[in-house]
């Protein structure tokens, strides 16, 4: 293949996935990998879930489907200390998860009709997103012994999160017995479980040291100047606030520059 320009946006999994395979007796490490950064630094708004049961009726579900969003821990000098979060409470109807579970246990007829109604009336759901920090050690390698249907081989990933993350997370649980209290609510579910939010982020961070980084501030390759990459990939951190307005952004920086070219 030739070309005077080149864009890879397969994401920030297969990006570097990609990029990692395409080894040659120049590039031995993968294309633009001469600061061994590609693949490292995945990032994710790894969050956790919780269930509210109010005394008082509120009635989720009622209106437009979307997320009442606080943003109250954004940013703040408390991020020296743990990772900033946004807090959602979800407007959706929960009447089939409700009625679901209470078949599972054998509630049925005139009784399974009041429980829909009592527990659909108060019950919220709370969702926190967490930030989480740029890690080496958090990557995406090709598989050496997994292989997609045409023989290519899958995505492996190695991610955890740190104290910096832990310490957001508590933060967050006492947030939710707050607002439990406000609401004379019971938090009757916690799922601290890292729950992924697949907001997919890393792999190709931008920077300014060729050293650390893969592109730079236009999201060009510091190893080859005729190669971009789209997508969020190249964010160098992610906060706790969706990406995709970002991810836009930076393709239309990258267009920017083709057009100046």
């Amino acid at each position: 293949m030739t070309g005077r320009t080149f864009i890879i946006a397969a994401n920030a999994l297969e990006t570097p996935k990609i990029l990692l395979m395409s080894t040659s007796e120049k590039y031995p490490n993968g294309i633009a990998n001469s600061s061994g950064m590609v693949g490292c630094n995945l990032m994710d708004h790894t969050g956790l879930g919780f269930n509210l049961v109010t005394k008082d009726e509120v009635w989720p579900g009622t209106g437009p489907n979307a997320l009442l969003v606080m943003l109250n821990a954004r940013d703040g000098a408390f991020r020296s200390k743990h990772a900033s979060y946004k807090t959602k409470l979800r407007n959706t109807a929960v009447n089939n998860a409700i009625a679901t579970q209470l078949i599972k246990q054998g509630v049925l007829g005139t009784e399974l009709f009041k429980q829909i109604r009592y527990q659909s009336a108060r019950q919220v759901s709370i969702a926190i997103d967490l930030e989480t920090l740029p890690n080496p050690r958090n990557r995406i390698l090709p598989s050496k012994d997994k292989v997609d249907a045409i023989g290519i081989p899958v995505p492996e990933l190695h991610f955890d999160v740190d104290d910096y993350w832990n310490k957001g997370r508590d933060a967050a649980v006492e947030d939710v017995k707050k607002i439990a209290q406000i609401l004379d609510a019971e938090v009757v579910a916690t799922d601290l479980g890292k729950q992924n939010r697949e907001h997919i982020l890393g792999t190709m961070i931008m920077g300014d040291d060729p050293r650390d980084s893969v592109v730079d501030a236009n999201c060009r390759t510091h190893d080859h100047p005729n190669l971009y990459v789209a997508g969020t990939s190249v964010f160098p951190a992610v906060g706790c606030v969706n990406p995709t307005l970002t991810g836009a952004a930076l393709a239309l920086r990258i267009a920017g520059q083709l057009l100046a070219a």
